[in-house]
């Protein structure tokens, strides 16, 4: 029997009470215990030629006061969109522009009316708006966000919409922006059903605001299983998620298992894991503008790039989904990238400098290690001669600005003058592979 079954009553029993343990029941049965092969992972062909293209930013936070940057990078999101696909040959056709929820910061009225109409002065011709709504629209008016939203934007929290024969579908949170009620997890799974049945080997679009828990990068501190039963059962879908502000040039941000999901970034501030020796989520976070742009062949292969608004220029990985239908070719399932992961390195001749400041506190200077894809920090360890360690740090790589830093320089504090200390740095990528380590001894003054 299927877990969606149209009987009301059964579907009911089943997905009331015991949501919970049916979703953790798929997300162990796709993510753990199916287990893809270790592959080559995919490159796109040079003759890729799309009939589809379409752009996806997430986590505008428009504001009513301020936030002048947020509003310059939703309409540069729209005018680059744009700019991409008329540099492009031979499709130079926008199809649609979706947004991954959070479009404002508190949801109110006038935000709202900021959003409308800074998609009003950009959006061009026929490209579809393809906007759901986040979990910041329901904190000015609960009750009323649905409403505001539809009357103010003029859009539909939900939809279900076919272009150029792919299809997409669009899911708002509902329960107060908290996550997705049984009654959104049927409707979704009407529509995917509906979908598949028309094309089983083309993609399917899915855009909502919450991670599906134990997929992409952010998804375990941000992440619900409200829609991971649904989702499970059709391989072909491309998930797109925001909510947790996480980079999504990190090679953690794409992941294959029962299907494919992709994490959105910011157009506001990166936001990254919480260790206690980082400082903080927030490193350096407020130069954030990253985009995705998908396109889509005739055979339903498809490609997608990660875009610097601020830099202009794409950056990371190109991802390339030829078969999106087929499990067995996930190249970018978490035992294949782990299995096709190196370690990062250093230079052979680099070095740590270390530097007294004129407060009388110590810095030291190291060159980036490097990666196959990306360093995502560094573990900084100042320990004293005689055993102790005086200072510890997880330092962020800075990866997801362009360009990535090439060099770092961190302030270690006040050290006991005649004192010998060894620094260590060791960097590791986005699986957490270490590099071997560079140190230097020195006496502090």
């Amino acid at each position: 029997m299927n877990l969606f079954t149209s009987n009301t009553k059964l579907f009911k029993i089943i997905l009331g009470p015991l949501a919970a343990i049916m979703a953790l029941v798929m997300t162990f049965t796709a993510n753990v215990f199916y287990k893809p092969g270790v592959m080559d992972m995919p490159v796109a062909p040079d003759d890729f030629t799309p009939i589809i293209r379409f752009t996806v930013a997430s986590d505008v936070h428009l504001k009513d006061e301020g936030g002048e940057a947020e509003a310059y990078r939703l309409g540069l999101m729209i005018r680059s969109s744009y700019n991409i696909a008329e540099n492009s040959s031979p499709y130079t056709n926008l199809d649609g522009i979706a947004f991954c929820g959070d479009l404002t910061d508190q949801g109110t009225l006038t935000q709202l009316q900021k959003f409308k109409d800074i998609c009003d002065a950009n959006f061009e011709g026929p490209t579809k708006n393809l906007t759901v709504l986040g979990n910041h629209e329901y904190k000015y008016d609960s009750p009323n966000t649905v409403a505001n939203f539809e009357n103010i934007v003029g859009l539909p929290t939900q939809f279900h919409t076919v272009i150029n024969g792919i299809h997409f579908i669009g899911v708002s949170p509902d329960r107060d922006g908290s996550g997705y009620t049984v009654e959104t997890q049927r409707w979704l799974y009407k529509q995917l059903k509906e979908a598949a049945a028309e094309s089983s080997d083309n993609p399917i679009f899915v855009f909502q605001h919450h991670h599906v828990w134990g997929t992409v990068y952010g998804s375990l501190n941000w992440g619900s299983l409200d829609l991971t039963a649904v989702l499970s059962q059709f391989p072909q879908v491309i998930d797109f998620s925001g909510h947790s502000h996480y980079p999504m040039n990190d090679p953690v941000s794409i992941w294959q298992g029962a299907f494919t999901a992709l994490g959105t970034a910011t157009l506001s501030y990166f936001e990254m894991e919480y260790f206690p020796r980082t400082g903080g989520q927030y490193p350096s976070s407020r130069n954030a503008a990253q985009i995705y742009v998908v396109e889509v062949d005739a055979k339903g292969a498809t490609k997608i790039r990660c875009y610097d608004l601020l830099a202009s220029q794409f950056i990371g990985e190109t991802y390339y989904i030829a078969t999106p239908a087929d499990k067995t070719t996930f190249a970018y399932s978490p035992k294949n990238r782990i299995a096709k992961s190196t370690h990062p390195t250093f230079a052979a001749d680099a070095k740590i400098t270390p530097t007294k400041t004129e407060d009388g506190s110590y810095s030291i200077h190291f060159p980036a290690a490097t990666d196959s894809i990306v360093v995502r920090q560094y573990e900084v360890i100042v320990a004293k001669q005689w055993g102790g360690i005086a200072w510890r740090k997880t330092h962020f790589s800075d990866y997801f600005f362009t360009p990535i830093p090439t060099e770092h320089n961190i302030n270690i504090g006040h050290l006991e003058s005649g004192q010998t200390y060894t620094a260590t740095i060791t960097a590791a990528n986005a699986y957490y592979l270490p590099s071997k380590p560079i140190s230097v001894t020195f006496t502090a003054e």
